[in-house]
């Protein structure tokens, strides 16, 4: 074979390859997700950057993201990239590391059930990231993928964490003189029922105090008037009668230190406090 012979068959040689990359993109486009939610965010997110890849002309990187796609849509969860995979830059190395152990963590500990948008997300983004900084060039890229993969870990320790432990006591104000729950208050007794009902409370303390405006015996009645109004209304939002109890204070344990016959908006309250929680 001639030189110009030669070279004719190197270069069909050379379409014929560049021709074969890129075909897995049109494979990846045509399943359905069939795993969980993660898996099935996960085959999105992989089948995006195929997507990207392949219009930047990056044909072998797209056949990979949409292997990764497929692998996600018949529920075969691919890992997180390994650090090993990439030949990175020695600068970078420490702190995607960091990021992935960040990440198997967070999986590790229910991210893919309790959070599966984000910590799909978060996979595909750490990925991007790798390839992206592996490639070292376009450093608008590197930080789009960086950013996208820190975002989704806010969010996914944001949903993680542990909820914070209800309040065990609620303290709710009247105006001066009256026994009635202020329209404002409501929602507080409405909160405390809500925290009794679902924590398994078995026994609820309502207690009434007075300012020390009037007199003495007279704000002992008030007091005992407004948890009793507590209580009815506790008993309104589902909490059974039998495990609540009731009590005046009268002008004892005031909040605000007034002399006698004074008007304080803060001596005038109720306390619910809830006792003995189901273990």
């Amino acid at each position: 074979m001639d030189r110009v012979g030669r070279m004719a068959a190197i270069g069909l040689s050379l379409i014929m390859l560049v021709g074969c990359a890129g075909t897995r993109l049109a494979d990846a486009r045509k399943m359905t997700p069939s795993g969980t939610a993660f898996d099935t965010a996960l085959a999105k997110g992989y089948l995006e950057r195929s997507k990207l890849a392949y219009s930047g002309g990056d044909y072998t990187s797209s056949d990979r993201w949409a292997e990764k796609s497929m692998a996600a849509a018949r529920g075969d969860t691919p890992a997180p990239d390994s650090i090993v995979d990439y030949d990175l830059p020695g600068d970078t190395v420490a702190e995607l590391t960091a990021a992935r152990a960040r990440l198997v963590e967070a999986l590790d500990a229910g991210a893919r059930t309790k959070t599966p948008a984000a910590a799909a997300n978060a996979q595909v983004m750490l990925d991007c990231w790798m390839q992206k900084q592996a490639a070292n060039t376009i450093p608008a890229d590197i930080t789009t993928c960086r950013s996208g993969f820190l975002n989704s870990m806010d969010e996914i320790d944001a949903a993680m964490a542990p909820a914070a432990p209800a309040p065990s006591s609620y303290l709710l104000f009247f105006d001066w003189g009256r026994s009635v729950i202020p329209p404002e208050a409501l929602g507080i007794v409405a909160d405390a029922a809500a925290n009794i009902r679902s924590s398994g409370t078995r026994s609820v303390v309502v207690t009434g105090f007075a300012d020390t405006s009037g007199s003495a015996k007279a704000n002992q009645r008030l007091s005992e008037r407004r948890a009793e109004a507590v209580r009815e209304e506790l008993i309104k939002q589902g909490v059974p009668a039998a495990i609540i109890t009731t009590k005046g204070r009268g002008e004892e344990e005031l909040i605000v230190p007034t002399g006698n016959n004074q008007r304080e908006p803060q001596n005038r309250r109720v306390r619910i406090d809830l006792q003995q929680p189901a273990s």
